[in-house]
């Protein structure tokens, strides 16, 4: 069994696949991050509720939280007496990368696109829905780059921060573009308007590339946007997960 690990500013993901398909996937948050013996033991009482032993073959991890890496090192020492795999740009001879430099693309943004190609061809967009929402282009000469605003709950944050009068309200979609109340036209101006700036953002790429792209969502906050928007063509929940494990030539 393989261990793919999506290390992120809100969330950490722990997806356990056989090579074919998940056997489960569990999150929790990133912090406080706990400990490497906290964490196997939590894995192990999931694993355990799911019918699935603990035997750990291979650990592939992206993070993008540099002070959790070692934690991850610990708890893959635990599981199976190894190091983990990290992703980083110079683990992919196999993927031109125009971005300069190199080894400021977050891995994440890396393992979408690598998971992305194992399943649809370039000319490809990612857009991942976490903290800070990214949209990744990949052509097929490479990486080419993309585009990084802020996420939907750090704008629903920020406005409660920075405002006398607006209140922290839930990230959801509202029923209507024209909100009723102040709760729901936080909601609409920061979801819809989020909808509304990922859609421009893709035409905008669209024209800069010689073909079509397909593109992908993905994230923890993608199933707000599910149904929102036609230019967004397949939604792969584990696609993060899915670029992990490529590193270890599964998947």
């Amino acid at each position: 069994m393989l261990l793919a690990i999506d290390v992120g500013n809100s969330d950490t993901k722990f997806g356990f696949s056989n090579g074919h398909e998940w056997l489960g996937v569990w999150r929790r948050p990133t912090h406080p991050p706990g400990d490497a013996s906290q964490i196997a033991q939590w894995l192990g009482d999931n694993l355990s509720k799911a019918g699935i032993p603990l035997q750990v073959e291979r650990v592939a991890c992206v993070s993008v939280v540099p002070e959790n890496e070692q934690l991850i090192t610990d708890l893959s020492s635990l599981v199976n007496g190894k190091e983990p795999v990290f992703l980083h740009a110079g683990l992919i001879p196999s993927l031109k990368i125009f971005y300069e430099p190199q080894d400021s693309v977050g891995a994440d943004r890396l393992a979408n696109v690598l998971g992305a190609l194992k399943q649809y061809p370039a000319p490809l967009i990612v857009v991942d829905f976490g903290t800070a929402t990214t949209l990744d282009v990949c052509s097929e000469e490479g990486f080419l780059g993309g585009a990084i605003l802020p996420g939907v709950k750090l704008q629903i944050a920020s406005l409660a921060q920075r405002t006398s009068k607006l209140s922290e309200v839930e990230a959801t979609a509202p029923q209507s573009a024209i909100g009723q109340s102040t709760t729901a036209a936080v909601q609409s101006g920061v979801v819809l308007g989020h909808v509304a700036a990922v859609e421009g953002l893709i035409a905008k790429i669209q024209k800069e590339l010689p073909l079509p792209a397909t593109v992908l969502g993905t994230g923890g906050l993608a199933h707000l946007f599910m149904g929102q928007t036609p230019a967004i063509h397949h939604f792969v929940p584990q696609l993060t997960l899915e670029g992990a494990l490529s590193l270890l030539g599964e998947g």
